[in-house]
């Protein structure tokens, strides 16, 4: 920004301080008006982060939910299993297909919070709100990484096939071993998903 002296208009050191009071006042005005817009900007960045924030966790509670909801049958199915690979079926016995438990894996989403990391907007959140979603999304990331684990165990269980009149008493042992694994499993994702979801629900709210 360039001042320009008015030639022949100061002409007393009163004439001075008023050009110089006024062009003061000029500037603070000019510096006043650029950090309400930069305010109003980050006002308005902060409230998009945050309602990010909101449709991602909002988004994985649900997956969460629908994982928690299948728990249950997973650990039935694995009793059942269990159960009929302890009878010792004969291999010439007409005995049902083994029916494994399902899986889940989900991906959860982080864009809006590698956004606001990136863009550094997260100074202009609430500190407690901000803490608040952070351990939303590291809870969520544990539940996902548990999943994962999961996904190993299950595909462990198919190697065995589902013909358990094929498998020597080693193998059912064995396999037995493998569902109570899963079981395990199934039991510690469960405890994990009621942390996750108390924890995405006191960051949403």
């Amino acid at each position: 920004m360039e001042l320009h002296v008015p030639h022949g208009s100061i002409r007393s050191i009163r004439d001075f301080l008023i050009h110089i009071g006024i062009v003061t006042v000029g500037v603070i005005i000019a510096l006043a008006l650029s950090q309400l817009v930069e305010i109003y900007h980050r006002s308005r960045m902060a409230a998009e982060t945050m309602e990010g924030f909101r449709r991602e966790i909002s988004f994985a509670e649900t997956q969460v939910e629908q994982v928690m909801d299948a728990i249950p049958a997973w650990r039935n199915q694995i009793e059942t299993d269990i159960a009929q690979l302890s009878a010792m079926p004969d291999k010439n016995a007409g005995v049902a297909p083994l029916k494994y438990p399902e899986t889940a894996f989900q991906l959860i989403r982080k864009a809006s919070w590698e956004t606001a990391i990136a863009t550094q907007v997260l100074g202009a959140l609430p500190p407690e709100k901000v803490k608040g979603y952070e351990l939303a999304y590291e809870e969520l990331k544990t539940f996902v990484e548990e999943e994962r684990a999961g996904v190993g165990y299950w595909y462990d269980l198919h190697s065995y096939g589902e013909n358990a009149t094929t498998l020597s008493t080693a193998d059912r042992q064995a396999l037995i071993k493998e569902l109570r694994r899963y079981d395990a499993f199934a039991r510690f994702l469960q405890e994990i998903g009621k942390d996750t979801l108390k924890t995405c629900a006191t960051a949403v709210n």
